[in-house]
């Protein structure tokens, strides 16, 4: 969970990735410090309730829509990577984190 009831190691990895795009769907994008969560990426917001994008954080894309549609067309164009290292990164802030 990140934010301010999250983990450490969730908000590290959020704000320490080099690339980031964080999908948030049924959440509110944030409360307490917004100007740090998530600053180094792009936010992509989902929800089936219009209401709720951009209503703590403005989303760099907005999509109304429920997130089961929206994977099921962004997943075949999804291209595979190797991504051990940054699991192996992320692993270690979460035992340090414990």
């Amino acid at each position: 969970m990140l934010g301010m009831h999250g983990t450490v190691y969730s908000n590290m990895a959020i704000n320490e990735a080099d690339c980031c795009w964080l999908l948030a769907s049924g959440s509110t994008t944030g409360h307490g410090k917004l100007s740090e969560f998530a600053k180094h990426g792009r936010i992509v917001h989902v929800d089936i309730d219009a209401s709720e994008i951009n209503k703590n954080k403005t989303a760099h894309i907005a999509v109304n829509s429920d997130v089961k549609t929206t994977l099921t067309m962004l997943n075949p164009m999804i291209e595979a990577g190797d991504y051990r290292q940054w699991h192996q990164q992320v692993d270690a802030w979460r035992e340090s984190d414990r």
